[in-house]
């Protein structure tokens, strides 16, 4: 009860912010709603009574933003703590232990916790570039990517890369420490795309030929079954119920459940990103992180998920016709497997669930 009612509050709430920061953008930049004469109106020593009056409106909107997004975590994190104590009741959260596993930028002073499939990349550059590793040139012109960046980068700005673990503790308790989330049956759909259909890395060819030869002989549509050199988003997802504990490729981080991945029930996160309000909560964080104005594009940009609008394009496919077309024991299964996420980070349960 207190979930659904927390969920529905979050969303109201996350319109009112939006609403909030789209009149504190709109009254702040006059030109994003075309007052291009106006402008001058605004700019101090003309109409000077009228620009004062303009600037503390924008401030106590402002303040008023940040109030309310503090808030609004302060819930994520509540709930998170909910199913904690449910699923994982002998798992004690240590506030000041870090998270090995997380990033860390010392420009800004945050940590962040990457999860495939959830605006990994662009945290990574995020810390990369803004902590002078890596240059804006370099950004646009798209050089930060590939196996060798992520390693270069787990070398210098991993947690778990310091050497002392008295020195790892003033990192984490010095930051703002922050993980991302997204609606999980987004997020398989998107593994899906970018990993089983798009992907030219020979180990996720292999895992494609894997996951094909294991499932195709169960599809449920038997004509289906000679269709060789394909593996369907039904393969996919038997690949990812699959309880047998030798299942090799299962635990990959595209696709693995978030708890594996960051441990949210052992670490205390200060800030819970949603993909879903990803607007919101970057202007919450480039108030929070105080961030310089030419570094706001970077945490983080909000652009949409490529593999979901491919997904899309092949098909006119929303995520939910993706889901629809499964046998209902195997949407009832997939849900099973990721429930505690969506417990965790206020996700509602699908209607076929």
């Amino acid at each position: 009860m207190r979930k659904k009612m927390v969920v529905k509050a979050e969303l109201f709430f996350g319109f009112a912010l939006g609403f909030a920061f789209t009149l504190f953008s709109f009254s702040t930049f006059p030109e994003m709603v075309g007052f291009h004469r106006g402008v001058k109106s605004y700019l101090p020593g003309v109409n000077g009574g009228e620009a004062v009056s303009t600037c503390n409106n924008n401030t106590n909107l402002l303040r008023n933003f940040v109030s309310g997004m503090e808030w609004l975590h302060h819930e994520r994190r509540q709930m998170l703590g909910l199913a904690c104590s449910r699923y994982y009741p002998t798992v004690a959260m240590t506030p000041d232990k870090p998270c090995s596993m997380s990033l860390y930028n010392k420009k800004y002073a945050f940590s962040i916790c990457r999860i495939h499939k959830v605006a990994s990349s662009s945290w990574l550059r995020a810390v990369m570039v803004t902590d002078g590793f890596y240059t804006r040139k370099q950004l646009d012109e798209e050089q930060i990517t590939g196996d060798d960046v992520i390693k270069f980068t787990r070398e210098q700005r991993r947690i778990s890369t310091v050497k002392s673990y008295f020195d790892r503790l003033a990192v984490w308790r010095n930051s703002t420490n922050i993980i991302t989330v997204r609606d999980p049956m987004s997020r398989i759909v998107s593994a899906y795309v970018d990993k089983m259909v798009r992907s030219r890395s020979p180990r996720y060819q292999n895992i494609r030929r894997y996951v094909e030869e294991k499932y195709r002989p169960i599809r449920t549509n038997v004509t289906e079954r000679s269709f060789a050199n394909h593996t369907t988003f039904e393969d996919f997802v038997n690949f990812l119920v699959e309880k047998t504990s030798r299942t090799p490729f299962q635990r990959d981080a595209h696709w693995s459940n978030y708890y594996p991945l960051c441990m949210p029930c052992s670490y205390k996160y200060d800030v819970i990103v949603k993909l879903e309000t990803l607007t919101e909560d970057s202007e919450y964080l480039h108030e929070k992180l105080s961030i310089a104005p030419e570094d706001r594009s970077l945490i983080i940009p909000v652009q949409p998920d490529r593999n979901v609008r491919a997904a899309f394009q092949r098909g006119n496919m929303s995520i939910a016709e993706y889901f629809d077309g499964l046998p209902p024991h195997l949407r009832k299964a997939v849900y099973d497997v990721y429930r505690f996420d969506f417990d965790a980070f206020g996700y509602e349960p699908p209607k076929w669930r």
